[in-house]
């Protein structure tokens, strides 16, 4: 669940995505609040991909199940 990875540390890789884009970007972000479904965080870095977000933004990212690890994923803006 969101709140046992929370819990464990601030700084997290989180995984940027957008449809139209090739790859996948990495990024720094540090957790600040878990928000129902989703965790709240500020971006520690700045993409270099345009994903509509910069350093400094607090940005909402998701964790899912991916085998026996957890990923961060960012959500993107809605």
């Amino acid at each position: 669940a969101a709140s046992d990875v929370y819990k464990r540390q601030d700084d997290l890789r989180v995984l940027f995505m957008k449809e139209g884009q090739e790859g996948v970007e990495i990024c720094w972000v540090r957790s600040m609040d878990v928000a129902g479904d989703h965790v709240i965080g500020k971006l520690l870095n700045e993409p270099y991909k345009d994903f509509g977000v910069h350093e400094g933004d607090t940005i909402p990212f998701g964790i899912v199940k991916d085998g026996e690890d957890y990923v961060c994923v960012y959500i993107g803006e809605e």
